[in-house]
């Protein structure tokens, strides 16, 4: 009997070992492929492409404008500040800083970029295999200009 008790335990600690081997395989994660803080330097620099206003910018009565410019910079190590170009038209749009994190999230490579769930700003997403941006604001003050954009990298 006390064999018997042996043989099974010998055989549990075998599974256990090859259970375990097999769920902390290596991975194909190569080391070179920005990911994290870091990598958020993808998504900065200036947009082309269509801002909608939700709510008209004061002395305008537009809602839509194409060909607006959109710079995107980096304010800290996993955030992005978005401003419309300053003397146009479309420029009284509320300026957002977005809490953002970089990684894989629309494909294998490039580097996406988007905002951070619960993000209390709105929405910003970077599409690094098209270096496109897409952002929609939430208004948080009464004088702020809710908007959407999507543009191109420039």
């Amino acid at each position: 009997m006390r064999k018997l008790n042996l043989k099974i335990t010998m055989l549990c600690v075998t599974a256990l070992f090859a259970v375990s081997s097999m769920v902390t395989g290596c991975s194909k994660k190569k080391d070179d492929e920005p990911t994290g803080q870091g990598a958020i330097e993808a998504a900065v620099g200036t947009y082309k492409g269509k801002i909608s206003v939700y709510e008209q910018i004061p002395g305008d009565n537009r809602w839509e404008f194409f060909d607006a410019i959109i710079v995107v910079s980096k304010e800290g190590n996993d955030k992005l500040k978005i401003a419309a170009k300053s003397g146009e038209a479309y420029s009284g749009i509320t300026s957002k800083t977005f809490t953002v994190e970089a990684g894989a999230f629309f494909g294998q490579a490039p580097v996406d970029v988007i905002s951070k769930i619960g993000s209390v700003e709105g929405m910003f997403a970077y599409y690094g295999s098209n270096k496109t941006i897409t952002v929609v604001t939430q208004k948080q003050g009464a004088n702020e200009i809710h908007y959407s954009f999507d543009g191109t990298k420039q």
